[in-house]
This record gives C-alpha cells, structure tokens and sequence, in this order.
C-alpha cells in the first residue's frame, strides 16, 4: 500500500463529503413547507402566532439565505458540532450515538445472512452448472433481486411471527428481534452475491492454474477453497464494500417495516417533521460510512491477494 494512495482517497473522502452535505443543504433548501411553522404546531399543539415563528427562525439561523445557513452550519461541523433537534432538546450528535449500533446490528446480520446463503450455493451453483441445485439458486436469487424488502418483511411477520409466533413482530434489543428484519434486507444482497461468485467461479474454474493443479492431485475441494475461490473473491469483494454502503438505504425501509429505533426510522421521521439539523446529520453520517467502507475495501484487495499492489501505478 502507498501512502500517497492512502492520502488522495482521504482527500477524496473529503471533498465527497463536503459535496453530499452541500447537495444535501440545498435539497433541504428547496423543499416546501416552513419547518419553523411545523415544528411549533407540534409543540405547542396549536397555530403559532408570527412573533414566535420569526423568534425559531432568529434562533435556529432559519431568518438567513441557504448559503449562509449552510456556511454556519459548516463551521460548526469542524468544530465537532452538528448542531441541535428542533424537538428532542439534544443534540444530532447524540441522536446518532444512540441510534447508530441498532443500524449497524441490523448491517452485520444482514451481511452475516447474505454471505451464508450466496458462498455455499454459489459454489454449489459454478460446479455443478444447469444442475438441479444452480436452477433453484438461481430461482431464488431472481426471487431475491425482484422482490422489495417491505413486501418480503411483512411476509416474513406474517409467517413467523403472526402465524408461527416463533419471532417478536416488532421492536429491538434482544436477538431474536434482529433475526427476521437480517433475513429482510440480507435477501436482495445474498441474490446479487449469488450470481455475481456463480459467474465469475466459473470463470476461474476454467481457468489454466486450476487446471494445473488439479493435474497435480490436489482434491477438488481444495482446488475450489483455496485457488479458484481466492481468485472469484476480489469481486465479490467489491460488491459487498459497495452493498454495504447502500444498506442505510435498505436499512431505511427495513427499520420501518419492524419499527427498529435506528437511522433509518430517525431519518424518516426528521424529513416528515423538517428537523433539518437531524437530517443532515443522518446524511453526513451515511456519507462517511458510505466513502469509509469503500476505502476499506479498496486496502482489502491487497490483503486478500498480495500480487495486487494497491495504489501502485498499473503496469
């Protein structure tokens, strides 16, 4: 690995997000409806009257043009300050903390379930092609692919849940609240990892060096562990580092079919009540995962095949 490798990607991270929160910060911008007419009605269950509309305002920098509201908003940002809930009384910050490892939780188990059901099966898909076990998996990855996370958790409360009573309908905090909304948003990941190893295994099956070392006596399995797998690896790999940057997305829909306390549903209710300092700290948030796990994957490549000299100028 280069240094200088590792510099510009922390440069780019950057820039990437200094432009996702400006992008961000205009959307907000631009959207309709007063926040500051809102957020009151809420609070105090009835009209505000102006002076108390234009006091918010005054107070939140909401009275100031977008670009100046953005510019303040920014200062603070280096500063560590990503400023404070319209109505929770706290700050993003702390919002955030306290949502955050129900997100990840739900991340890793859907990552955890995708992985276990695309390694075996792709596998079993690339040796054994047009065989009885490559069409149901690949029966089952367009299933995956095509059907939405909403519809495929609601199906999942209903069957497990409402009709078998074996899993908690909604909520969080132990682990059998995290085993059905896993399956939710691992399903449409396991179905792109599936027929993404499927196609390039069987690439590298075919291949020269595994031909040579099969020659060479070595047992199949250890012919597909150790040499074709390691090779039909990097792209999985690059896969599930972009899958991981989208799963806030999944995430989103995910947390709100089971009602899990995390960003996701803190988002959703920050842009329906216009708490713009919590949506933009949700975003920014997304942002530095996003960009940070693919940093990561990028450095893995290296780990996983030492030939590959990441950063190094192409030959």
């Amino acid at each position: 690995m280069h240094w200088q490798y590792l510099f510009r990607r922390l440069t780019l991270t950057a820039v990437t997000l200094v432009l996702v929160s400006a992008v961000t910060y205009s959307l907000i911008g631009i959207a309709p409806g007063d926040p500051a007419e809102l957020v009151l009605q809420k609070q105090l269950g009835q009209s505000p009257t102006t002076e108390q509309i234009e006091t918010f305002r005054a107070k939140h920098g909401l009275d100031e043009p977008i670009h100046w509201q953005y510019l303040h908003w920014f200062g603070d940002l280096l500063k560590g300050d990503l400023g404070q809930s319209y109505y929770h009384e706290r700050s993003v910050s702390e919002l955030l903390m306290d949502r955050l490892p129900v997100t990840v939780k739900l991340a890793a188990g859907g990552l955890a379930v995708s992985l276990a059901v695309s390694l075996p099966t792709g596998i079993l898909s690339a040796r054994r092609p047009q065989g009885l076990a490559d069409h149901l998996s690949q029966t089952i990855a367009l299933l995956g692919v095509a059907m939405p996370n909403f519809w495929l958790g609601y199906l999942l409360i209903f069957a497990f849940s409402l009709k078998l009573g074996l899993t908690p309908v909604y909520g969080s905090g132990t682990l059998a609240h995290l085993v059905l909304p896993s399956i939710t948003l691992g399903t449409g990941l396991a179905a792109v990892q599936t027929r993404l190893l499927r196609a390039t295994l069987q690439d590298t099956l075919g291949a020269e060096f595994v031909t040579a070392a099969r020659t060479r006596g070595l047992r199949e399995w250890l012919v597909v562990g150790k040499h074709a797998l390691r090779n039909a690896l990097l792209p999985l790999l690059t896969v599930v580092g972009l899958q991981l940057g989208f799963v806030l997305n999944g995430a989103v829909v995910v947390e709100v079919v089971f009602q899990r306390p995390g960003l996701g549903t803190l988002l959703v209710d920050a842009i329906f009540d216009r708490n713009y300092p919590v949506v933009q700290g949700v975003t920014l948030l997304a942002g530095v995962l996003f960009v940070s796990v693919n940093t990561v994957t990028d450095l893995a490549y290296g780990l996983i095949d030492p030939r590959i000299d990441v950063g190094g100028d192409p030959a």
